[in-house]
């Protein structure tokens, strides 16, 4: 069976990283609501 990998958009990937330039949240509290690895946020 393979297994299926989640594919971001690039306005996600975008959003996420710019949430976590202004400051305002941890990056670890960032992954948890976007449910997303701390090393894909930095990849």
């Amino acid at each position: 069976m393979a297994r299926k990998y989640r594919t971001f958009s690039a306005d996600f990937k975008l959003n996420t990283v710019m949430e976590g330039f202004r400051g305002e949240k941890s990056i670890a509290q960032i992954c948890r609501e976007r449910e997303i690895k701390h090393v894909l946020y930095y990849k």
